[in-house]
């Protein structure tokens, strides 16, 4: 049985298959397949609600002026929440550094967008020179900017 004192250098192994002139992978397979899974259910989710209102019908339901009924309002109010806040929960445990920042980027862009959009818009329409805001149009073009500012920061 060997002691060590404070002043004893740390006893180190060496290793002969040492690649140190190869980067590490930033990810391992096992991750990035949980990743994949993560989004994978939400997109699911996403799926399974568009379908169920395109076989509801998308003309009533998109129609102005026509409430929707209240079970499908929680209903798909509870699937987008359960996505959202349940995905971004287990993404965010699975994303590196990197990652975080460059949906940290695309979230400040995608809002950048909304905040200048929407109140001109809303302004606008208060002012009679534009119809009443769209605001499925709105929400789509804060995904889109989403998207593409977050395909930009990963792939630049």
């Amino acid at each position: 049985m060997t002691t060590t004192t404070l002043t004893d250098p740390p006893q180190v192994e060496a290793s002969n298959n040492l690649n140190l002139g190869t980067a590490a992978p930033s990810r391992s397979k096992i991750d990035r397949k949980r990743f994949y899974q993560i989004i994978g259910v939400c997109f699911a989710l996403g799926g399974a609600a568009g379908f169920y209102i395109g076989m509801y019908g998308v003309e009533e339901l998109i129609a102005a002026g026509i409430p929707w009924s209240p079970a499908l309002v929680i209903g798909l109010s509870t699937v987008y929440l359960v996505a959202l806040l349940g995905g971004s929960y287990l993404l965010e445990r699975e994303m590196d550094e990197a990652e975080k920042q460059i949906a940290r980027k695309a979230g400040e862009f995608a809002n950048a967008t909304f905040i200048t959009l929407y109140p001109v818009w809303f302004l606008l329409w208060k002012g009679g020179l534009v119809p009443e805001p769209m605001h499925a149009y709105i929400f789509i073009a804060f995904l889109v900017s989403m998207t593409l500012s977050s395909l930009f920061y990963r792939f630049r």
